[in-house]
């Protein structure tokens, strides 16, 4: 088993710089941690600092190499900020996984909040723009890198009720093939990856209504065909592949990560 510290050189991001968005807890925190398993040095970022602290400390405690950047993806000051904080401090930018996210108003369009509509494109539309579009000329002065955006199962299987979410993440779709022309000779890869159900804070409302968590864990994953809902090491083994140089000849992919709900 290896540790959680980079410089093996048959670590699958063996000397990688890794920017993480939404990091600080549930599915970016696992792919964090997974990322610094296999080598790379990690940039932990997040709204709450005190968060984004722990999962430093997590990951540096486990022999890793981390830092943290407070930063929020909607404001390009921040990001500006998160792209010299990382590149100061490991002088290079070579995966950027835009994982940041928020749910956003609930409702139908006459009754949504429209500040939750707007929020939710500004976070999990704009944020992944905008993010790239600072990192890539750090990015192109490394020779090339990866850029993985997390959509949602959302984005086939809409929900009513859930028009800002589904809405804001269907439109990731689009950019990330957009994207992944417009870098392609930059050596830049974009690719989309949409996990379906895994239980972290994020989504911890669905299981809310039931007396047992556990019961509705269990009627969750009866409704995959793999007989169960996803991890947050699911995910984050995807989110390797996409990263390293095992998928160099993909981008402008869409990989859901669903249980074969997708198959349905």
């Amino acid at each position: 088993m290896t540790s959680e510290k980079a410089g093996e050189t048959d670590l699958r991001l063996h000397d990688k710089v890794a920017i993480i968005t939404g990091s600080g807890t549930g599915l970016g925190k696992g792919i964090a941690k997974r990322f610094a398993r296999e080598g790379a040095s990690v940039v932990i970022c997040g709204r709450r600092i005190d968060k984004v602290q722990e999962t430093v400390e997590e990951i540096s405690g486990a022999g890793g190499t981390a830092i943290g950047v407070q930063a929020d993806v909607a404001d390009e000051a921040s990001v500006k900020h998160l792209v010299a904080e990382t590149v100061s401090h490991f002088r290079a930018i070579n995966v950027l996984v835009n994982n940041a996210g928020v749910r956003g108003a609930v409702g139908d369009a006459t009754s949504m909040d429209l500040d939750g509509w707007w929020e939710a494109l500004r976070i999990n539309l704009s944020g992944p723009l905008i993010c790239a579009r600072h990192v890539i000329p750090a990015m192109k002065e490394s020779g090339g890198g990866s850029i993985v955006n997390i959509g949602s199962m959302r984005l086939v299987h809409v929900k009513a009720g859930a028009a800002a979410y589904c809405a804001s993440k269907g439109g990731l779709i689009h950019l990330t093939k957009v994207m992944a022309l417009d870098h392609a000779a930059d050596n830049i890869r974009v690719n989309l990856l949409s996990p379906a159900l895994v239980l972290t804070p994020f989504t911890q409302y669905v299981v809310d209504d039931f007396d047992d968590p556990e019961e509705g864990i269990r009627y969750f994953g009866a409704q995959y065909p793999l007989g169960r809902i996803g991890t947050e090491e699911d995910i984050a083994n995807a989110a390797l592949f996409l990263a390293s140089d095992e998928s160099s000849w993909v981008t402008g992919a869409h990989l859901n990560v669903d249980g074969g709900m997708g198959a349905k």
